[in-house]
């Protein structure tokens, strides 16, 4: 058996990568949703606000536009995906702030 070059993906990182493909994209969804509901309701009076499923097909549509992972990484699987986890988690937090905000001046 030879051992992958460095920067290759081995089966093991396939599995760990489609693990937690779908908590991730549930993930991506529930941020997405909470951060709509939080805030375009409020500025656009008609706009509906969004469930779980269609935040979830939503992100995965935006994602796939975006093309995130197409370059090489050479940090290893698990940094890729906890940077996946920590930007939603940074994204939620500034979200809450102002979201908190704007609630104590209206």
């Amino acid at each position: 058996m030879t051992r992958p070059r460095s920067g290759e993906r081995t089966g093991t990182d396939l599995l760990l990568v489609l693990a937690f493909f779908v908590p991730a994209a549930v993930w991506g969804g529930w941020v997405g949703m909470t951060l709509w509901n939080w805030f375009v309701p409020v500025v656009f009076a008609t706009a509906p606000r969004l469930g779980i499923l269609t935040a979830i097909g939503i992100a995965l549509v935006f994602n796939g536009f975006v093309g995130r992972g197409q370059e090489q990484d050479d940090r290893g699987t698990a940094y890729v995906l906890a940077l996946g986890f920590g930007m939603g988690l940074l994204r939620l937090g500034v979200g809450w702030v102002i979201h908190a905000l704007l609630g104590a001046m209206s």
